[in-house]
């Protein structure tokens, strides 16, 4: 509980947010209030639900204000010091205002009020009260909500670790595995091969990056596919059709590799004459449009079937960064195996 109420920036009082609570708790109790005293104040309960709401409006921007003022001293403090300087700031404000008015305007504010108190002191008190009590209530709402953001962005922040945990021990064993063939049949190939596997650990140890360029993707994708070009020959061939807008876009990291591993595996490994597997990544109308394609076997090994986890995992991540705003279309046919995203553009300047 101490560790929680320690945590910085929970409470924040900026923009709209906490002001627009604070009038509606103040408005809420001004109402109750109306219906409480309208008798005893021997007016209409619209009289004095509309005097008292005037009020509660009132008493809310003038006590927000030094609140907002001194929001970068409060936000260095503690979330319990937070709070026990906004309610006492809030509470003196109420209490230094009524109690101003009381004195310096002694005819009457509203008709339906008794108008000055007799004891103004008590008056500024109560008022000084229920104030301090509107804004324990805001500050309630406001540091719960805060709260559940958090929680919701850190559950989500690490699922996207998760997933991107889940591609890396993949990724790495199939290329090790590449390399590994290589070693007694073509040593020089084996090293040129792990000087590139050295390349792409450098490019993979950065990608808890959030969002990459898709250049910086392709970038580790070629590297990848020249580790397999050293495996399987003659067999893979792979065409690049990109436009340079497409290049800028931002993607989650480690995006269009396991694509093309998949390609790799399941489309020019198990066939012995090999194929094409061909890119396609374009923009059009703020979209992003990646087509990876490759050939069909004509005889499909159950070791080859795979289960489609990269690609369930790949779909995963997309949509908890885009949202609903993905699609991601399989068509397998006879001769080739296709798969399309089709996601919002992000330009780099949006995905800061």
């Amino acid at each position: 509980m101490i560790r929680t109420l320690r945590k910085r920036y929970l409470l924040r009082f900026k923009g709209a947010g906490i002001f627009s609570n604070t009038v509606f708790v103040a408005v809420i109790f001004a109402l109750m209030s109306a219906l409480v005293v309208y008798r005893a104040l021997g007016v209409t309960l619209f009289s004095a639900a509309s005097e008292f709401v005037q009020i509660a409006l009132l008493m809310s921007a003038a006590t927000f204000v030094p609140i907002r003022l001194s929001y970068r001293v409060i936000q260095r403090q503690s979330l319990l010091i937070a709070v026990i300087i906004s309610l006492a700031t809030a509470g003196a404000v109420a209490f230094g205002l009524t109690l101003t008015v009381a004195h310096y305007y002694p005819w009457p504010i509203f008709p339906s009020l008794p108008w000055p108190p007799s004891e103004p002191h008590l008056v500024a008190m109560q008022v000084s009260l229920m104030t301090i009590l509107v804004y324990s209530l805001v500050i309630q709402i406001a540091v719960s909500a805060r709260r559940e953001r958090m929680a919701r962005r850190m559950n989500t922040s690490n699922r996207m670790k998760a997933l991107q945990a889940r591609i890396r021990p993949h990724f790495f064993f199939n290329t090790l595995n590449s390399v590994a063939s290589l070693i007694r049949s073509d040593p020089e190939s084996a090293e040129k091969a792990i000087e590139d596997l050295a390349d792409v650990f450098r490019v993979v140890i950065r990608a808890d990056r959030k969002l990459v360029s898709l250049a910086e993707e392709i970038e580790i994708a070629k590297q990848y596919l020249n580790i397999e070009k050293l495996r399987l020959g003659e067999r893979l061939t792979v065409e690049w059709h990109t436009s340079e807008d497409a290049l800028n876009a931002k993607v989650p990291s480690m995006t269009l590799q396991p694509l093309l591993e998949n390609a790799v595996y399941h489309g020019i490994e198990p066939s012995m004459t090999g194929g094409v597997v061909t890119v396609d990544c374009s923009c059009e109308d703020e979209r992003l449009h990646i087509l990876v394609t490759n050939p069909v076997p004509e005889l499909k090994s159950e070791r080859h079937k795979g289960n489609k986890v990269a690609l369930k995992n790949i779909q995963e991540r997309l949509k908890r960064q885009f949202g609903g705003d993905v699609r991601i279309n399989i068509r397998d046919t006879r001769e080739r195996f296709n798969i399309s995203i089709d996601a919002p553009l992000m330009h780099p300047r949006l995905a800061k």
